[in-house]
């Protein structure tokens, strides 16, 4: 059943688009004939979905459940079961009484329990046996560290918020903790953001689930924090739970963890400020991107302070987004990863994929900012000379598509289109638009004309990504380095294969297979079901994608991939290779377009498929 909830929350994420057999099994590793009969499966359990000559779209409610889904069916998802229930029991607990909860025979039972003792360990924890019962020894600390942990990692990408720590902690009034912790925040005029206040609200749910209900309430006035003071003080007045002096103590370190409250002051020629400047260097000459330094060191500076101290502490920070944003947003992913490879090279810090995940959330908005901008669609609106309103139109058009069309004046007379407009509004008259882009819509901005704006945006910026697309396969590609292939090999195997195809035709010099090497070791080229390896410099003779087809999928890191499309690029063709990255990471976001390019027989069907607008 647990593979069946797989499928029934992919069809749920994605219930506004058709879903062919052939995605659905490349995303969930299994046969298009297992994909049918879990669909069966799932129709006999009463949930609702649609089939067509387009695929599968789930149809029912977002609120239904499998049968029995709150019991663990998979090894990993008892292991997950197992922990918690270990480490949440006050007393040792019986092999047959979980054996009896799990449906699973205790010789089983035993063998996975005692899987168990390495998870154990890595928290320094110690999973003891007496008999026919078990129980975890060790730290209240590490016992809230490896909860934590395990709830991270069922999550799995979704977000971590109010109604998902509910669910855990059921006896627990969340909702109330929660706005405990949100008032605390405003009065002491403490900044986090949405995603730190969900992590905070996990651990503090956590202790107080944990907490001796017979302990002293601490006091207040002997705390520094002013969050935490404010925190503790608020749970004393308007709760009956009650925190120990370990717990404020913690609660202060997460404080200053997450939040990093202190004002940043850091000398000009400290080692700090020589780094940051130089990934400012780095980001902008190997992927031509120019942040804004100011911004940057704004909002970057306080975070690359918290990693270093984390680094320096040895601890561990939980981002079960990561996977989420690497697969979402390779572009903003990738060039948090050149961040984490000069922070490597000049502190020595290996920075996690997790890390990396952190810090695409910070340089997102100034990275996606620059790409929307020169992506934008550039407009003109077409309106009758005797219409007064045409300011309060242009202001509605402008808030409503301002991130995708930079709309750049109004004009009477067809004789006033620009050469570079790429779409013309017209309003309130039926004016044919010849040799540009046109949509006629009312001056009232109605939401059909919404609808009819949007589109046209989207066929346009559809248009210039397979324009793009185009020029980028007739000079980076040839039949030579394509190969679309059902064998096993791995994916060193296939690095090596194209490593030696390209130093063959001259393309690459003799250490580029180390290079590709090298750049996925710092985080994996994986983004969804397509690798893009190559390497972080630009020294290649000339610029070349191999493309490598495997229609039973090739494992890559800890993911499974379909298409692989390898890299090379020369120094006069790096500003070139943002835009090439930027294009390819529009398709490979895209499951139903990877699914139909895996299909691609020769090189020619790859092409068409790729370009194809839809």
């Amino acid at each position: 059943m647990g593979g069946n909830r797989d499928l029934l929350d992919f069809l749920r994420q994605n219930n506004e688009s058709w879903i062919t057999a052939k995605t659905l099994a490349m995303k969930l590793a299994i046969s298009e004939r297992t994909v049918k009969n879990r669909i069966a499966q799932l129709r006999q359990n009463n949930i609702e979905i649609e089939s067509g000559p387009k695929g599968y779209k789930f149809k029912g409610s977002n609120e239904i459940q499998i049968k029995n889904s709150n019991l663990p069916m998979t090894v990993n998802q008892r292991s997950s079961w197992l922990i918690r229930k270990l480490i949440m029991a006050e007393e040792p607990i019986n092999i047959y009484d979980l054996s009896g909860q799990l449906y699973i025979n205790d010789v089983e039972l035993r063998k996975e329990i005692k899987n168990l003792s390495n998870e154990f360990s890595n928290f320094d924890l110690k999973l003891v046996r007496s008999g026919d019962f078990y129980h975890v020894e060790g730290k209240e600390e590490n016992k809230r560290k490896i909860l934590s942990s395990i709830i991270y990692h069922e999550l799995n990408g979704t977000l971590l918020n109010e109604k998902a720590i509910k669910e855990y902690f059921p006896d627990v009034k969340v909702h109330t903790i929660s706005k405990v912790l949100s008032q605390s925040i405003t009065e002491t005029k403490t900044k986090l953001d949405s995603f730190n206040f969900s992590n905070f609200l996990l651990h503090l749910v956590i202790m107080i689930d944990r907490s001796d209900k017979t302990i002293e309430k601490p006091d207040v006035n002997r705390i520094d924090n002013v969050l935490v003071h404010r925190l503790v003080e608020e749970i004393n007045n308007k709760t009956n739970y009650c925190l120990s002096e370990d717990d404020v103590k913690q609660l202060v370190n997460m404080s200053e963890l997450l939040i990093g409250n202190h004002k940043i002051e850091v000398p000009e020629k400290s080692q700090i400020n020589k780094l940051f400047k130089r990934i400012v260097l780095f980001v902008r000459k190997t992927y031509d991107l120019d942040l804004d330094e100011e911004l940057f060191k704004k909002r970057f500076l306080p975070h690359l302070l918290r990693l270093i101290d984390r680094f320096k502490n040895n601890n561990i920070i939980h981002n079960p987004l990561a996977k989420n944003i690497k697969n979402s947003s390779p572009t903003i992913y990738e060039c948090a990863t050149l961040i984490a490879y000069e922070i490597n090279n000049v502190l020595g810090i290996s920075v996690s994929e997790e890390e990396i995940a952190f810090i695409a959330l910070h340089v997102g908005n100034i990275v996606t900012e620059q790409i929307r901008n020169e992506n934008k669609v550039i407009g003109q609106l077409f309106m009758p000379e005797y219409h007064g309103n045409a300011k309060d139109t242009v202001d509605i058009i402008d808030q409503k598509f301002n991130n995708d069309m930079a709309l750049l004046n109004t004009i009477t007379d067809e004789s006033d289109i620009l050469d570079e407009t790429q779409l013309v509004i017209v309003a309130d008259s039926k004016q044919i638009i010849k040799n540009h882009n046109f949509v006629q819509i009312s001056s009232f901005l109605l939401p059909n004309d919404i609808n009819k704006i949007q589109k046209a945006i989207k066929q346009i910026k559809d248009a210039n990504l397979s324009q793009g697309l185009k020029r980028g396969l007739a000079k980076f590609t040839s039949k030579n380095n394509f190969v679309r292939e059902s064998g096993s090999r791995s994916a060193s195997e296939i690095i090596h294969y194209i490593s030696r195809q390209f130093i063959k035709e001259k393309i690459v010099g003799q250490d580029f297979e180390k290079k590709i090497l090298e750049r996925e070791k710092l985080s994996s080229t994986a983004f969804g079901s397509v690798a893009i390896p190559h390497p972080i410099d630009y020294d290649a003779e000339k610029s070349q994608w191999f493309i490598y087809i495997n229609p039973k999928g090739i494992k890559w890191g800890n993911q499974l991939v379909y298409l692989i499309i390898t890299l090379a690029s020369s120094k006069k063709d790096e500003k070139r290779f943002r835009k090439v990255f930027d294009e390819l990471s529009e398709v490979i976001i895209n499951d139903n377009k990877v699914s139909k390019l895996t299909a691609s027989k020769t090189y020619d069907e790859f092409v068409n498929e790729i370009v194809k607008v839809e």
